[in-house]
């Protein structure tokens, strides 16, 4: 991609060595090259920010999710959270 850009950029004739100018054209690989890698940083700087965002989304939404009422041991093994389905019937 780089190769074309420049060829397109400096219009240079393959079949005429005359038209490069090596010293720009080295000097303008070596601007986008290092353009190129800032681009890629600011990437994954920005993926790895996004990351830690919805990270600390989600454990937000948690928090908000949790029960506020605290429910002892003693509770939960002495209320049953589902009821029994079976009809009781009292035989007298």
């Amino acid at each position: 991609m780089l190769a074309k850009k420049t060829v397109q950029k400096f219009t240079i004739n393959i079949k005429d060595p005359s038209t490069v100018n090596y010293d720009k054209i080295l000097e303008y690989v070596k601007q986008q090259t290092e353009s190129d890698q800032s681009v890629k940083d600011l990437e994954l700087a920005r993926g790895a920010s996004s990351t830690v965002q919805k990270r600390t989304e989600l454990v937000d939404l948690i928090r908000q999710l949790r029960p506020t009422v605290s429910v002892t041991k003693e509770q939960q093994l002495a209320e049953p959270v589902v009821k029994s389905t079976k009809s009781e019937t009292v035989v007298d």
